[in-house]
């Protein structure tokens, strides 16, 4: 198994004014994280103009932390390097589409390789833009693997409603009261529907069984706590579509005004003037969300 990785560098040109001609940016890796246990998989040379370095780590596993720093071309004491980035896990998705996916569509030149850096950035907002507008996002929780803890309020009833998704669960727990403690279901007391999700789609409602413990949730606040991974275990295609779209957008508009009149520079520039609205492949993405769930408001 291997994991890609690509390092963005805004400003290459200013790494090599710091560190000079045949600077390295250089890749680090460790199972644990958390400061411990790292060592150097690779390095590349920083080239001016060249904002995305990808890396292959050959042998790296799902759930692998990252990290990166800068050194001088043979560095040979600690002044040589800069300061270590944030921690990642590699196979995290920043955006619902990456850039195979902004760069399939072109059918002439694609644009420059400096601007990939721009590419990631609006590739981010677009996503950021269809969350917003549709209430959840479209990742899985924890990203890489594992579970995690959510606690939920409760109107009642036999059914929790978790629209934004739910990739498997291990434990369900309900508390009677604020303060009182969580008492464990059996598996036998609880499933998730729908029973056979749509291709790509996750569990949205979890049910209490007829006959079993409880008949019903407890009403009130934290009255649910849930153990498992939660969102979406892969980005729905409409969704990677409608970013796609958006992102493409929002990149082209770049060097235009939409957002006043269209005058005579924008007429004399040919597909500078941008449509007001969104695309249409983005406007299906968030009316297939809107619309799924009309049984809890």
């Amino acid at each position: 198994m291997s994991n890609l990785l690509r390092i963005p560098i805004d400003n290459p040109d200013d790494i090599l004014a710091v560190y000079g001609a045949g600077a390295k940016v250089r890749l680090e890796t460790s199972t644990t994280g958390g400061g411990a246990g790292f060592s150097e998989v690779s390095t590349q040379t920083v080239v001016t103009g060249t904002t995305i370095y990808p890396f292959v780590h050959a042998g790296g596993a799902t759930g692998d932390w990252y990290r990166h720093r800068f050194s001088i071309a043979a560095p040979a004491v600690a002044a040589d390097y800069s300061a270590y980035s944030d921690e990642y896990q590699g196979g995290v998705l920043a955006a619902y589409a990456d850039l195979d996916d902004f760069l399939a569509g072109f059918e002439g030149a694609t644009p420059a390789a400096s601007r990939t850096s721009r590419i990631l950035d609006v590739l981010d907002q677009a996503s950021e833009m269809l969350t917003a507008e549709i209430g959840w996002d479209f990742f899985r929780h924890p990203a890489v693997s594992g579970t995690e803890v959510r606690v939920f309020n409760s109107a009642g009833g036999s059914v929790l409603h978790v629209h934004s998704g739910i990739v498997s669960l291990s434990l369900v727990e309900i508390a009677q009261g604020s303060d009182l403690a969580y008492t464990s279901l059996a598996a036998a007391d609880w499933y998730l529907e729908p029973l056979a999700p749509e291709p790509g789609e996750p569990y949205d409602h979890l049910h209490l069984a007829e006959g079993g413990a409880y008949s019903a949730f407890p009403t009130g606040q934290r009255r649910v706590r849930l153990t498992g991974a939660f969102g979406y275990a892969a980005v729905p295609g409409v969704l990677r579509t409608g970013t796609v779209a958006l992102a493409r957008q929002l990149y082209r508009a770049d060097s235009t005004v939409p957002g006043g009149m269209a005058g005579p520079d924008e007429w004399a520039t040919p597909g500078s003037v941008m449509p007001r609205g969104w695309p249409d492949a983005a406007y299906r993405a968030i009316n297939r969300y809107r619309r799924k769930f009309f049984c809890h408001v």
